[in-house]
Formats: C-alpha cells, sequence, structure tokens
C-alpha cells in the first residue's frame, strides 16, 4: 500500500492540488484519483497510456481472492447469457400480452419489479410495478382487481394470440379518428367532431360488415418486416466462432467490464423488503410517491 501512495504522490497536480486528465490537450481536473478520472480519460480516441501503480509486495487473503477471482470473469459469457435471459423474459412478456393472459402479466410484472429496483435508473417503474401489486392485493375490491388484471386487452379478429393492448387500439380509434375529422375539411366544428367521436363504434361496425359482405380485402396496419434471415445466421456464426456460450476466464470487454450474467446479484433483498414496507405506510397514509 504505501508503494501505492507513493506513486500517487509523484504524479503531476495541477496548481490547485487536482489530479489533471493525462490526455494531451484535455483541460479537465479531478479532486481525486479514483474511478471519475480513469472514466473520463477512456472517452478520448485514443486513450491515454496510464502507468501501472507497482504492485504491493505484501497482498492479504481478501486482496488475493478478489483477484483470482477477477480471472475468473468471462464478460463474454456473462453479458451473452444475461442478454439472453432478458431477452427471453420480454418475449414471454409479450406472448402473455398476446394471448390475453392477465395472471402472467402480473406474474411479469414482479419480474420487472425486480429488474427496475436493480437498475439504480429506473427506480420509478418499479415503483410503478409496485403499485399494480398493491391495487390487485389491497386497494381495489375483488370485482375491480379482476378487471384490473384481465382487461388489458383487446382482440379485433376472434383469433388465438392476436389480442393487443388497450393502450394500441386507443391509437388505432385516435387515428382512425383523425383520418375522419380531416376529411371535414373546413367543415370541421366540435359539432362534428363531437358527432364522428360518438358513432366512431357503429362506423366501423358497418364498414366492416360491408367489405366482409362484398369480400373486399384490406391491408394489414402491421409493419411488415425485412427477412432477417442472413443477418441471424452472421451473429450466430460470430457467437459460435468466438464460444460465445463457453464460459473461459479471463475474457473481458472494454464497455462491458466484469458484468454480471445474473443482474439481480447485487439486488439487496432486505432493503427491497423495507422499501416495499416504505410504500405500505404511505399507502395508509394516502399518499403516493412520485
Amino acid at each position: 500500500m504505501q508503494d501505492k501512495e507513493n506513486a500517487i504522490k509523484n504524479q503531476q497536480l495541477t496548481n490547485d492540488g487536482r489530479f489533471p486528465c493525462r490526455f494531451s490537450g484535455c483541460t479537465l481536473s479531478f479532486k481525486y484519483d479514483g474511478k471519475s478520472r480513469r472514466k473520463h480519460e477512456l472517452t478520448h480516441h485514443p486513450p491515454p497510456v496510464i502507468p501501472h501503480a507497482p504492485e504491493p509486495t505484501n497482498t492479504t487473503a481478501e486482496e488475493s481472492s478478489l483477484s483470482d477471482e477477477s480471472l475468473m470473469k468471462d464478460d463474454i459469457y456473462n453479458y451473452n447469457c444475461g442478454l439472453l435471459s432478458h431477452g427471453m423474459t420480454f418475449l414471454n412478456f409479450l406472448d402473455a400480452v398476446k394471448e390475453g393472459d392477465g395472471r402472467r402479466i402480473m406474474r411479469q410484472y414482479k419480474y420487472l419489479l425486480l429488474y427496475c429496483k436493480a437498475d439504480k435508473h429506473s427506480s420509478k417503474y418499479a415503483l410503478e410495478c409496485l403499485y399494480q401489486m398493491f391495487l390487485i392485493n389491497t386497494i381495489l375490491s375483488p370485482r375491480d382487481a379482476h378487471r384490473y388484471i384481465w382487461n388489458r386487452g383487446v382482440n379485433n379478429h376472434g383469433m388465438l394470440g392476436k389480442n393487443i393492448p388497450l393502450d394500441l387500439e386507443v391509437e388505432h380509434s385516435n387515428h382512425y379518428l383523425k383520418q375522419a375529422v380531416k376529411n371535414l375539411g373546413p367543415n370541421v366544428n366540435p359539432a362534428s367532431i363531437s358527432r364522428i367521436c360518438k358513432s366512431e363504434k357503429c362506423t366501423r361496425t358497418i364498414i366492416n360488415t360491408l367489405q366482409e359482405s362484398v369480400k373486399k380485402g384490406f391491408k394489414s396496419g402491421k409493419h411488415t418486416n425485412k427477412n432477417d434471415d442472413e443477418d441471424l445466421k452472421t451473429i450466430v456464426d460470430k457467437l459460435v466462432e468466438h464460444h460465445a456460450f463457453v464460459k473461459q476466464n479471463a475474457r473481458t470487454y472494454h464497455s462491458f467490464n466484469n458484468i454480471d450474467r445474473n443482474p439481480l446479484l447485487g439486488l439487496d433483498i432486505s432493503m427491497v423488503y423495507k422499501w416495499i414496507n416504505e410504500h405500505k405506510e404511505n399507502i395508509k397514509k394516502n399518499t403516493k410517491a412520485r
């Protein structure tokens, strides 16, 4: 440790005793020779060459174990496994919406609560997930809770796996109404807009029935996707070439250094319980954090 302190003291400081950025021409300086300084220096292209501090001659058992643990890390394996896990969770959520499975959607929100809570930048989304749990378990009546769980989508085609979220259906409705209002031209006024909005459902039913009776086909509003078989093949070939799903020691990523395979590893469950109990008290006081 003494050698490391001497190396820090031997660095050239600014006139006010701060650590300057070691990239030539950069005028930024830092109070400490720590993570913020090194992170900033990595943003330069190319980053400055930083001499390493001499290794201490006597290392403790804890420092030795940390060093061994870092050598056992495999960023490539952890990143790709974590990405695959996130993708499957998200696809499961989308499938629950398409199937109209309200219970499965709520279970997915429980998973999302933990993921958002583990991510320090997504606490407000974790809070929204938590308050949904409060609604269906305590705040709403059993009847309203049942509606809240199951009234989350709409199926306009009557086929399996064709449900869409209610907010998307509202967007479709807004698009239809905007077209109708646009067709009014200079005759648009509040009364005509109100009449169009009130008659939307029956008007769409009449038009759809007429189109079916004359067997008129109409284009789906779903966006067409370009064939991505070649792209997928390229990605799979790269993953196989680099043995992305075979764990190997000491493989690192520059931008995802020491990434964990499971983002929930650093989540303190005791703190989550404390956080939930705090918001339970807010419910009792009829207050809601925002």
